[in-house]
């Protein structure tokens, strides 16, 4: 809808970054994620033009919440990094690589839980 383009709503954006970098009200933030995010909106004409592409939002949107999905399950629970030798460090940082890798974590798990019910099943029946 053309906001990028227009200077009274960078105007906006540019006080928002000036309110919530405050310490008073940055402890507030929940996703801080965001302030970098203000910043190249603010900063990076490239990054307007491409963020009003849907595709493009979409692509952002994904990697965001894969990014604090993958960080979420390392921080408060379900495992560790892998460091496995067949792990790229190059594909780690890509963020397919990671939600491939969630994925997975997710499905070995479901399956454990699948074993261990199909058990006590077996343990009640018996």
């Amino acid at each position: 809808q053309g906001y990028f383009q227009d200077e009274a709503f960078l105007t906006y954006l540019r006080y928002l970054r000036s309110y919530w970098t405050r310490p008073e009200y940055a402890k507030y933030i929940t996703y801080p994620h965001c302030l970098f995010f203000l910043d190249l909106a603010i900063e990076k004409e490239a990054f307007r033009k491409e963020i009003s592409q849907v595709g493009f939002r979409n692509f952002v949107h994904e990697q965001q919440f894969m990014n604090w999905q993958y960080r979420s399950r390392m921080l408060y629970g379900a495992g560790s990094i892998d460091e496995s030798p067949h792990a790229d460090a190059g594909a780690a940082a890509n963020g397919n690589a990671m939600a491939s890798a969630s994925a997975m974590e997710v499905e070995k798990e479901n399956q454990g839980q699948t074993e261990k019910a199909g058990a006590m099943n077996v343990q009640v029946e018996s």
